[in-house]
């Protein structure tokens, strides 16, 4: 339910809808064990690809991979920040670093990241890891989360530190196609 209102909210907080269907798409590794369980295209162009490990659902998960495209034209940064304040709201301390920018196939992109140690009504702790891409037609992004185990704010950086490793050679093969 909380993942829905996330998205929700994060749509209709970008949405200013210019109904195009990306020219390219990214291009990525997907990881060992993760298969496919939900896409969604919409008469927009926007679309919605979310995996989860074998044997996991959209409502029980550990680990997700989702990859978001919105026919809009918005600054990456602001899309990042309005994104944090809606997940920020379920979340005792919220951890949000400044993104860096850089470039994925010729376009700007942000490598982000949001990390919640404790969130409301829930038993456990999440890290997600973000990759934003200004593409032709739209923002493409591309999501990768991990529940975990609570802990607290002060102990953040160690948590990302050994969580997120194993994910560098996913963000790696990240292309735009």
């Amino acid at each position: 339910m909380i993942r829905k209102l996330y998205l929700l909210t994060f749509l209709t907080v970008i949405l200013a809808s210019c109904n195009a269907k990306p020219e390219k798409e990214i291009s990525f590794n997907l990881p060992d064990n993760f298969v496919k369980v939900f896409h969604n295209n919409k008469e927009n162009g926007s679309f919605d690809k979310e995996y989860v490990l074998e044997g996991e659902t959209l409502q029980s998960w550990t680990e997700i991979i989702r990859y978001i495209y919105q026919p809009v034209d918005v600054n990456l940064r602001e899309q990042f920040s309005a994104l944090v304040k809606i997940m920020a709201n379920s979340c005792k301390e919220p951890f949000a670093p400044q993104p860096f920018d850089g470039t994925i196939g010729g376009h700007n992109a942000i490598n982000a990241l949001f990390a919640c140690g404790e969130k409301e009504g829930v038993e456990y702790g999440e890290i997600t890891q973000y990759i934003f891409i200004h593409g032709e037609n739209g923002v493409h992004s591309l999501q990768r989360a991990k529940r975990i185990k609570k802990f607290k704010a002060v102990d953040t950086q160690k948590i990302i530190k050994k969580e997120l490793k194993p994910w560098d050679e996913f963000f790696k093969s990240i292309d735009f196609k």
